[in-house]
Parts: structure tokens; C-alpha cells; sequence
């Protein structure tokens, strides 16, 4: 656990709030995953939570390699895809009549995979090519 990294730490704790949000009120009396359009949406939030938790745990706590390369996007391409797509879903109902408590977790949780995966992928670019001298 000593030699997590802080971006790891950004994705695990983005993944869980977006997870936990769907079970909390979105609008009015309905969770994020009631059977509605609202609800729909709150499902797909729901498996982007999920996903982004267990494969950074996996790669983090199972030593196992979870490289992803899909159509040339990296793995880290894939987190920001998904915490883009769970940020504009929850951001977007936000600004709606009678946002609760859970929308706004959400968008944290969604940011919080952002922010992860973009300094993930700035320490592994970073890592790579040492500081020019003047």
C-alpha cells in the first residue's frame, strides 16, 4: 500500500464515490438506478464506477498487468474516456430540476477519475523523457 501511487489512489477513490452515487437519490424519490431514462444512465455510472475500481485494483493489488489497448487508446485513455462519459451523464442532470445529494457525488467521483487518470498519464510521459539541459 506504501508504493501506491497518488493517481492510483485518485482512480480507486473516483470509482468507488461514482459506484456508492447510484445508490443515492438523483432527482426527486428516484436513486440513480431506478427504471426510468434517469435510471439508465445511473446504470451505465454504476458499471464505469465499478470497471475503474477493479481494474486498478488488479493492477494495483493483484500484480497483475491490466494494459489496455483498444484501437490505439492506452489504458489511460480508457479511464479518461469513461470518467468523461460518467462526468457529462451526471454534470449534465446536475443542471436539472431537483438535483439530489447523489448527482453531485457522482460528478466528484467522476472528476476524481479525470484528474487520475490525466496525472497517470502525465507521470508515465514524464517518466519516459528526462528534462532537457539549457
Amino acid at each position: 500500500m506504501d508504493d501506491l501511487k497518488p493517481s492510483a489512489i485518485a482512480l480507486l477513490g473516483g470509482g468507488g464515490l461514482l459506484f456508492i452515487s447510484s445508490f443515492l437519490k438523483w432527482r426527486g424519490d428516484q436513486t440513480g438506478i431506478s427504471f426510468d431514462a434517469a435510471g439508465a444512465q445511473g446504470l451505465i455510472c454504476l458499471v464505469i464506477g465499478a470497471a475503474v475500481v477493479i481494474l486498478v485494483a488488479i493492477a494495483n493489488f493483484g500484480g497483475k498487468s491490466t494494459d489496455i489497448n483498444i484501437g490505439g487508446l492506452t489504458t489511460n485513455d480508457v479511464y479518461l474516456t469513461l470518467g468523461l462519459t460518467a462526468f457529462l451523464i451526471t454534470f449534465g442532470l446536475q443542471l436539472a430540476d431537483s438535483a439530489k445529494f447523489g448527482l453531485f457525488v457522482g460528478w466528484v467521483g467522476a472528476a476524481a477519475i479525470i484528474v487520475g487518470a490525466f496525472m497517470d498519464s502525465r507521470s508515465d510521459s514524464t517518466a519516459t523523457t528526462p528534462p532537457t539541459p539549457f
